[in-house]
């Protein structure tokens, strides 16, 4: 069986002052067999979201704004490196393209979630995410977080 972790970054050093309160603003992937999957957001149509990089590098492949804060491990997995990749790969066509990517409601950590819970039946922890489903609650707030092609279409609907 292959462990499967859950590897925690802090965005920005925002999260030295709203820690304390039980908040964060954090970025979030899935390392097993020496990868880590993580989602991020871009506006190629037809394109993945999902990416590879080096596990707990955030000095390498993500920018100055990720701190690697901590290693979870969620559970194991008796999937292959192979079925891994076939999963993520499916993921990055149906669910996680870099166009559905929203910082609140469909973020990495909503990713994490999706995979962990593929991988091993568990979910990542709640303050993983708290302050984005905190923020999902409040309507217009959602909306001003949306990039800019999801808002155009939304006044299409209309």
């Amino acid at each position: 069986k292959e462990p499967v972790l859950l590897n925690v970054y802090d965005l920005w050093n925002l999260n030295d002052y709203t820690i304390a309160v039980g908040l964060g603003v954090f970025h979030s992937g899935i390392q097993l067999y020496g990868t880590e999957y993580g989602y991020a957001g871009h506006d190629n149509p037809g394109m993945t979201g999902i990416f590879e990089m080096e596990p707990c590098n955030n000095k390498g492949d993500l920018n100055e704004s990720f701190r690697f804060r901590q290693s979870i491990l969620l559970g194991y997995t008796s999937l292959s490196r192979s079925e891994v990749q076939r999963i993520v790969k499916q993921l990055g066509r149906r669910q996680f393209s870099g166009r559905s990517y929203h910082l609140v409601a469909h973020n990495c950590n909503h990713f994490s979630m999706k995979l962990a819970d593929i991988l091993c039946g568990r979910p990542i922890p709640g303050w993983v995410n708290r302050l984005a489903n905190l923020i999902s609650r409040v309507p217009f707030l959602v909306k001003y977080l949306s990039p800019p092609h999801q808002r155009r279409q939304r006044r299409r609907r209309i």
